[in-house]
C-alpha cells in the first residue's frame, strides 16, 4: 500500500507490481498475496477517490497462479459496496488481468443463453518487450528480429456467414448485410479455434433449420394422443416433426420428450408409453384439403417427384410455357410433391392477399439450376442464403425469370456430365412489386414509417424480366423441366 501512496503522491496515472516468488515453499500462498494485493488497491483507492492513479496491473510469470489470482478478483468484483463508501471497479477481464509473455490469459468462453449462441468480442491484452543492449545498432536488429518472427506467426482469418444476416442469436459485426468474425492471433492456434467458430455457427443454423421445418409440418400434420378417458393432445412442433420424420423412414417406434419425461411411441397407432404410465391412442391428422386434385396421393407428408406422362394435358401445359421462350428440347418433366412446403405457401399466399387488398400475388417463373442442388430444393425449397452465387445486382435474394430462355443460360442451368440441363417452373408470390438494388437484404417499406414492405423486387417495374424474393417459403418448385 505504501507503494500505490507514492504514486498517489507524485500524480502517476499507472503502475504494475511483479507476482513473484509467491507459492514457493515458505512463502505466502498466491490466493494470500492475491487477497492482500487486490485489498490493499482497493484501500488506496477508496481513501484516495480523485487520485490521478486511473490503472493498477499485476503481472504474473507463473501458470499454476493464475487461477488464484482471478478468483480473488471475481470475489472482490461481485462484493456489495459498503455504504457511503468511494466506489471502485475491479474487473477480472483480459485487459485488467495482465500476464506476461508465458502466463497465457484465462480462455474466454462462448456463452449459451437460452438456447441461443453468444459470443462476446474479447481484445487481448498488448504484448510489451523492453529490449536492452549495449548499442542502438543491436537493439534495432533485436526489434525487426521479432517483428520477422510476429510476422510469419500471426495471421487474421475473416470468417464470413452470409447466411445469418437477420441474426438468430450470434454477436458478429454487420456490414452490407452479411456478418463476420475476426480470429486473429498465432498460425498455429487459429485452425482449433475457427474450426470451433464454424462449429456454432452450424448449430445454430440445424437449430434454426429444425425450428422451421417442424413450424411448417404442423400447418399439414398433427400427431396428437389421448391419456386415458380425456380428449386427444397435440404434441409440440419439434416431437410433432420426430414422429413424422420417424414414419418416413418405416420405424417402428421412437422416443420422444413428452412433460419433461421419455416416451416409446409405436408407431402407427401407438401406445405411448414409458415406465410409468401408458397412453393408449395414438393418432395423425392430416390437413390435406389444400393439395391439388392432380397430386398422386401421399401416405407421409415427405416429398416425391412425380413424372408427367408425355402429351398429357399438364405435360403440356408446362411445356407451351416453357416453349413460349426457349426453344431447348425437354426430355422429362417431373412434378414435385411436397406437402409441407405447398401448404406454407397456400397460407403465405393468403396472408399477402389479405395484406395487399387484391389476389394478383402469384406468378409462375422459372429457376435455372443444376444437378447438385436439385434434391435439396425439392426437399427444402429455396434458400436464399445463397444468394450472390450467380447474380446480385438487385438484392441478395432469390432470383427467377419470367422466361425460360433467361434461366437456360449455362450460367443458371449449368449442364451435367451427360449434358442434360435443370430448370425449375415455380409457383412465386411477388405480390407488390418495386426496383431492386445491389445489397439489398429485404424488399423496401412502401411509405416512410410504415412497417409494410413490397413483397419483390424487380429489374424493371414496367416491364420486369425477373423477380427477386427475400423469404423462402414465397416460393414453390412446382415442376423439374430436364432439356438440352
Amino acid at each position: 500500500i505504501d507503494a500505490l501512496l507514492l504514486c498517489i503522491k507524485h500524480k502517476l496515472r499507472s503502475v504494475a507490481f511483479p507476482a513473484i516468488g509467491t507459492g514457493n515453499p515458505g512463502n505466502v500462498g498466491a490466493r494470500g498475496v492475491a487477497d492482500a494485493m487486490f485489498d490493499a488497491v482497493i484501500e488506496a483507492l477508496t481513501k484516495n477517490p480523485s487520485s490521478s492513479l486511473k490503472s493498477v496491473k499485476v503481472v504474473i510469470f507463473q501458470n499454476q497462479m493464475l487461477q488464484d489470482f482471478h478468483d480473488s478478483l471475481q470475489q472482490r468484483a461481485a462484493a456489495p459496496n459498503p455504504s457511503g463508501q468511494q466506489e471502485v471497479t475491479v474487473s477480472s477481464s483480459s485487459a485488467a488481468l495482465s500476464t506476461a509473455l508465458f502466463a497465457p490469459a484465462l480462455p474466454q468462453k462462448a456463452v449459451a443463453s437460452g438456447g441461443d449462441f453468444v459470443m462476446e468480442a474479447v481484445k487481448p491484452a498488448p504484448l510489451c518487450f523492453h529490449i536492452c543492449g549495449d548499442s542502438t545498432l543491436k537493439v534495432n536488429a533485436a526489434k525487426k528480429k521479432i517483428d520477422s518472427i510476429l510476422s510469419k506467426n500471426l495471421s487474421i482469418i475473416p470468417i464470413k456467414d452470409e447466411s445469418r444476416s437477420a441474426g438468430v442469436g450470434i454477436r458478429v459485426e454487420a456490414a452490407n448485410g452479411q456478418g463476420s468474425v475476426s480470429v486473429e492471433g498465432l498460425d498455429s492456434d487459429l485452425l482449433t479455434v475457427t474450426t470451433q467458430i464454424h462449429e456454432m455457427l452450424k448449430a445454430a443454423r440445424q437449430e434454426e433449420d429444425l425450428n422451421q421445418k417442424a413450424a411448417l409440418l404442423s400447418a399439414v400434420v398433427e400427431w396428437q394422443y389421448a391419456p386415458a378417458g380425456q380428449d386427444y393432445k397435440s404434441f409440440d412442433a419439434k416431437t410433432n416433426y420426430e414422429l413424422e420424420q420417424a414414419l418416413e423412414r418405416d420405424l417402428k417406434q421412437v422416443k420422444v420428450k413428452l412433460n419433461g419425461q421419455e416416451f416409446t411411441v409405436k408407431l402407427p397407432n401407438g401406445p405411448v408409453n414409458n415406465s410409468g404410465s401408458s397412453t393408449p391412442l395414438l393418432t395423425r391428422v392430416a390437413f390435406s384439403s389444400d393439395l391439388p386434385e392432380s397430386w398422386d396421393s401421399m401416405n407421409t407428408s415427405g416429398t416425391k417427384a412425380i413424372a408427367l406422362t408425355p402429351g398429357s394435358a399438364e405435360y403440356v401445359t408446362v411445356e407451351q410455357l416453357f416453349k413460349a421462350s426457349c426453344n431447348k428440347t425437354i426430355t422429362k418433366i417431373e412434378r414435385i410433391q411436397n406437402p409441407v412446403l405447398w401448404q406454407s405457401l397456400q397460407i403465405k399466399r393468403r396472408a399477402m392477399d389479405q395484406k395487399n387488398g387484391h389476389s394478383n400475388n402469384e406468378r409462375r417463373l422459372f429457376h435455372g439450376t443444376s444437378a447438385d442442388t436439385v434434391e435439396f430444393i425439392n426437399e427444402h425449397g429455396f434458400n436464399r442464403s445463397y444468394a450472390g452465387k450467380n447474380a446480385t445486382a438487385y438484392g441478395n435474394g432469390t432470383y427467377f425469370a419470367v422466361n425460360a430462355s433467361y434461366s437456360s443460360s449455362d450460367t443458371y442451368s449449368r449442364p451435367g456430365a451427360n449434358g442434360d440441363k435443370l430448370m425449375y417452373l415455380c409457383s412465386v408470390l411477388t405480390g407488390d412489386f418495386t426496383t431492386g438494388a445491389s445489397g439489398m437484404i429485404d424488399a423496401p417499406l412502401k411509405k416512410s414509417g410504415s412497417i409494410d414492405r413490397f413483397d419483390s423486387v424487380v429489374d424493371n417495374t414496367t416491364r420486369p424480366s425477373m423477380f427477386i424474393i427475400f423469404h423462402d417459403s414465397h416460393a414453390y418448385p412446382e415442376y423439374l423441366i430436364t432439356f438440352r
